[in-house]
């Protein structure tokens, strides 16, 4: 032990009767000597300050206590018995520190009195702090081989638990080069992909790749060779099996310098499943969705039948009496029919829209009196509108009858309950991570709020409240397409619904609509013309009509002569541009937007308007997808009507077309 050699040298070089070192613990009021008995006498163990005399404090200071005589040194007066006990009677003590701190000591002792010289309380430092040192490196190595053993044992640990997952996981584990190329593969490789091991040796890495998802690998290698982390998602990738079939794994990889480490986990079977839920949901709403149109549609079908079988009856016994009846009948069927695909579409999000620049408080309070009339005297209808609210883009028409159904929703909710009804706008800006909350882009956005203090909704039913056909209202007083045509007309003017409720405490229904940056333009439109006085608008005026329904360009032929036109009509667009060609250019284009023979109504009208800038187009549509006319504003003499559409609005909307420049 080096305490004990210190403590031999320190004997020898002094002459001294005994030596030893100890180790002062935690709170110095003694300390554990080391060494044998012939050395340190028997002061070997533990031992306390208290017990020796009144010299602790100075030893806390750094300071050393040299006593030439136990017996009258006033330090250990009234301790002669236990110095006696061990048989000393001259004593030195010396003071070792580490960091500032009273760590150990190192005392020498003679059986007889002696008076110690500074040379001694010099050389007995100079030992006690050598051999403090050399102890703390003694220990030091200790720990440092202790520290090897115990990391060589988890090295082991940790290759013999890697080398178990290597050769029994189902995950597929690869070590490849730099250069991209396999170095060894897991045998799991042989279980689930078919291949043996020196099957792969060799292969690059995008070897058993998909066609379409070799670049991808390719170019994500790459990166993570530049430093790039891989995508925290992992990469998903389509391998080929040995027998040419094709499976699907989400990769890891990892650069460790040397090599590239990298597992993949068959995704196969979960995707498998996903998309069998995926399907089951889909026909579920299908099943939903169908099931109320059927209804409803039956409904208007037998209006509109029972309404024309009755006129030919009526006529074909020469009467007259009740026709105008029947026919009323069977138009409001017609525009009860048209409202509910025109809700189907904008739940679907593939309305035809017509967005415009417009200012929402202006359109809010256009509406108060309709609003007003519709709710009825017992509801206050309160307007709370930002003033210098931003514009938005929407298609104006649609944002109305949104707002007219929230109305009608908060009005039924507050029956005998509420008397408030509140609308509220605001300028509201989106932060990026409120923003994806709400799967909604970050930026600035127009709110549109209609507040009541109705029955309120459970959170069963907030989560169905988009759902087509569903409404908590009694059977024939809700189609339950309100909410459905609102979200998604929101949806595709690029906002997003918000719903706030609780029972017995309302519901906030919140419509935020992206802003519009530019200037809003005012269009002047001539007034509506009255049916029984419509000017012939297209005297003269040679007049294409295309459209693969053969009524439909009956109807609208006979429209189009009413007013003066001179028709031509197509089935297609090759022959509606092939009769074009022959014919001579005509003034106006009537085409529908969807249908068969390779081009539809737009390309049609841009290939024709190219050709003949002057040309007036206007589009009739029943159903347009967004891809057919995206989100750009038609071009400029070109104008849009959506089926089925009355002869006013027909004439109407050519007489706004053809007064434009």
């Amino acid at each position: 032990m080096m305490e004990e050699v210190a403590a031999r040298i320190i004997c020898r070089e002094l002459d001294a009767s005994g030596a030893g070192y100890g180790v002062v613990n935690d709170d110095w009021t003694g300390m554990t000597v080391g060494g044998t008995p012939e050395v340190t006498r028997p002061l070997v163990g533990v031992r306390m300050f208290a017990d020796y005399g009144a010299f602790r404090p100075i030893l806390g200071r750094g300071e050393p206590v040299a006593i030439a005589d136990v017996h009258t040194d006033a330090l250990t007066a009234g301790y002669d018995a236990r110095y006696d006990a061990e048989g000393i009677v001259a004593i030195l003590c010396v003071p070792i520190f580490k960091f500032g701190r009273f760590v150990g000591l190192m005392f020498v002792c003679h059986d007889a009195p002696h008076t110690w010289t500074d040379e001694e309380i010099v050389f007995t430092r100079a030992v006690a702090d050598r051999t403090h040192a050399s102890m703390r490196q003694a220990r030091t190595q200790q720990q440092i081989r202790d520290l090897n053993v115990m990391l060589e044992e988890r090295i082991l640990q940790r290759t013999r638990e890697r080398d178990r997952l290597w050769n029994i996981a189902r995950d597929l584990f690869i070590i490849i080069d730099r250069r991209g190329y396999y170095v060894a593969v897991s045998p799991s490789w042989e279980e689930t992909q078919g291949y043996r091991a020196e099957e792969l040796a060799g292969l690059r890495l995008d070897a058993l790749c998909h066609p379409d998802d070799r670049r991808m690998v390719l170019d994500t290698f790459e990166r993570l060779l530049a430093g790039t982390p891989w995508p925290t998602a992992g990469l998903d990738v389509r391998m080929r099996r040995s027998d040419g079939s094709w499976r699907t794994y989400n990769w890891s990889c990892n650069d460790e310098g040397d090599a590239i480490y990298a597992v993949g986990r068959d995704l196969t079977e979960r995707n498998e499943l996903e998309e069998q839920l995926r399907q089951a949901q889909k026909m579920e709403a299908v099943g939903q969705l169908t099931g109320g149109l059927a209804h409803d549609f039956n409904n208007l079908l037998a209006g509109i039948g029972g309404g024309l079988e009755l006129i030919g009856l009526r006529l074909a016994q020469g009467r007259t009496d009740g026709l105008g009846r029947y026919i009323a009948a069977s138009q409001d069927a017609v525009r009860r029919a048209a409202s509910l695909t025109h809700r189907l579409l904008a739940f679907s999000r593939r309305q035809t829209l017509d967005p415009t620049p417009t200012d929402m408080n202006a359109l809010v309070l256009g509406l108060e009196s309709l609003l007003r009339g519709t709710v009825g005297p017992g509801i206050e209808l309160v307007f709370d509108l930002e003033p210098g609210l931003w514009l938005t883009r929407v298609d104006a028409n649609q944002l109305e009858n949104a707002i007219l159904n929230l109305c009608i929703n908060a009005r039924d909710a507050m029956h005998d309950r509420g008397t408030m009804l509140r609308l509220e706008s605001a300028n509201r800006v989106l932060a990026a991570d409120v923003a994806s909350d709400m799967s909604i882009r970050a930026g600035d956005y127009v709110v549109l709020t209609v507040q009541d203090e109705g029955c309120g909704m459970a959170p069963e039913i907030v989560q169905r409240a988009f759902d087509p056909f569903f409404t908590t209202k009694p059977l024939g007083e809700g189609t339950g397409l309100g909410l459905s045509m609102i979200y998604g007309f929101t949806q595709q003017s690029g906002g997003q619904v918000e719903i706030h409720s609780a029972p017995g405490q309302g519901t906030a229904v919140s419509l935020w609509l992206p802003r519009y940056q530019g200037q809003k333009t005012i269009r002047p439109e001539p007034p509506p013309l009255p049916v029984a006085s419509q000017p012939r608008l297209l005297e003269g005026q040679r007049v294409l009509v295309v459209d693969d329904e053969e009524a439909v360009r009956m109807i609208v032929s006979d429209m189009v002569t009413d007013l003066g036109g001179i028709v031509l009509t197509a089935a297609d667009g090759p022959s509606a541009e092939a009769l074009a060609a022959e014919k001579g250019a005509p003034a106006v284009l009537i085409s529908d937007i969807g249908m068969p023979g390779g081009m539809n109504g737009r390309e049609l009208g841009e290939q024709m308007l190219g050709r003949w800038p002057g040309l007036k187009v206007l589009f009739i549509t029943g159903y347009a997808e967004q891809s057919i006319l995206g989100d750009q504003a038609l071009a400029p003499g070109c104008a849009l009507l959506v089926k089925p559409f009355t002869v006013a609005a027909f004439s109407r909307k050519l007489a706004v077309l053809l007064s434009r420049d």
